[in-house]
């Protein structure tokens, strides 16, 4: 007999401040009872593993009336399962003399050890629109488990986030307060200059991490926009200084627009997404190539693209490349695009990630403006 638990409905673990696993059990319950109904089988099961579980499960339903005990053993004893199953339906022969019965068997998703699957035991063979309708139910089942498995994995690697970022609270707040100090204590004794420049940077840049640590540490499921009247030009500005040496290195010119354009933003959030854009495009451009940065604006909105003269997206990249922990990045974990994309949905914006005719791959960023005079009149002097 092969190891069964039976599932019954209940709460399932997840990851703080996301949605919790689909749980399977309820669905196999209804499909099996379902299919009882409609095709009026001697038995009918579902097994299945719930999430990354280990442990597979079993939903069953049976009509009244005593069973075959030599063909139930057999099922259940799984003598019959060979090989891994194929996502089909499929009729299994049943080694017993005088045997009138007809078992299906329709594979949802192959694990490397057991398999999961849908059994369907009948007193009759199926007709083939029958059988028609039972594959369909398997496949929109299968689908279901898959998705089901895909989110689980998800919210595993979420988890696994959430205990690295709680470790690196202490590991990293004392070591960027005294990298700042230094660096203030620098910028006040070296002369003007370049050197005094890339400590005001090095300082910056701290404040900048020491902000983004505060806030990445002490979230909530309520995120609050602080909006305020920034230039696009003098924000990008700052981070070609601290991608400076990386541009160097690979000799590769920027250009980009010297006339200001103002968005009323987070600050804060929005630096994350030029942040992450300028890097994927520093990363995947050639050495001695050129990045290109254009945005322009209106009384609607403000918009703004990154072109590289990279290989391009491919195909699973332009349909995936905002999907959670997918990245092509040598050591990336697949979360900056994923969160670029959040932040602008928050900004009640957008981004869009296409390939430009002569190469290269392009992200398109887009702001609304409405309201930014507004902004700047309640905010009255600040600071660009």
């Amino acid at each position: 007999m092969f190891p069964l638990s039976l599932a019954y409905p209940g709460s399932v673990s997840a990851a703080s401040m996301f949605a919790p696993v689909p749980d399977l059990t309820q669905i196999c319950r209804r499909q099996v009872e379902q299919v009882g109904k409609q095709y009026t089988p001697l038995a009918t099961w579902i097994v299945y593993r719930n999430g990354l579980g280990e442990e597979r499960h079993l939903s069953r339903y049976s009509t009244q009336g005593e069973l075959n005990a030599e063909i139930l053993s057999y099922l259940e004893s799984e003598e019959w399962l060979t090989e891994t199953l194929r996502p089909s339906l499929q009729l299994i022969p049943i080694p017993f003399a005088d045997c009138s019965t007809f078992v299906y068997v329709y594979g949802l998703t192959a694990q490397s050890e057991g398999n999961e699957y849908w059994l369907l035991w009948t007193s009759r063979c199926l007709s083939e629109g029958e059988q028609a309708a039972f594959s369909q139910q398997g496949a929109l089942l299968q689908d279901y488990m898959v998705a089901v498995s895909a989110i689980a994995r998800q919210q595993q690697e979420i988890q696994h986030l959430e205990q690295l970022v709680q470790r690196g609270k202490h590991q990293l707040r004392d070591p960027l307060a005294l990298i700042g100090l230094y660096a203030e204590n620098l910028s006040l004794g070296l002369p003007e200059g370049s050197f005094r420049e890339q400590a005001l940077t090095i300082r910056e840049t701290v404040n900048d991490l020491t902000l983004s640590l505060r806030k990445l540490l002490d979230c909530t499921p309520e995120r609050r926009l602080h909006l305020a009247p920034y230039d696009l030009r003098k924000m990008f500005q700052e981070l070609i200084r601290v991608f400076q040496p990386w541009l160097r290195e690979k000799n590769i010119t920027l250009v980009y627009p010297q006339k200001s354009l103002i968005v009323a933003v987070d600050r804060w959030q929005i630096k994350q997404v030029l942040e992450n854009l300028l890097s994927n495009a520093i990363d995947f451009s050639p050495k001695d190539s050129v990045i290109e940065v254009q945005w322009q604006g209106n009384g609607q909105e403000a918009s703004m693209t990154i072109r590289d003269q990279g290989q391009g997206l491919s195909s699973e990249d332009l349909e995936k490349v905002f999907t959670p922990f997918y990245s092509r990045r040598s050591g990336g974990t697949g979360l900056g695009l994923a969160i670029a994309k959040d932040i602008l949905d928050q900004h009640q914006g957008n981004i869009i990630a296409k390939n430009h005719p002569n190469g290269g791959a392009i992200f398109e960023i887009t702001l609304p403006r409405q309201g930014t005079e507004e902004i700047i009149g309640i905010v009255g002097e600040f600071y660009l």
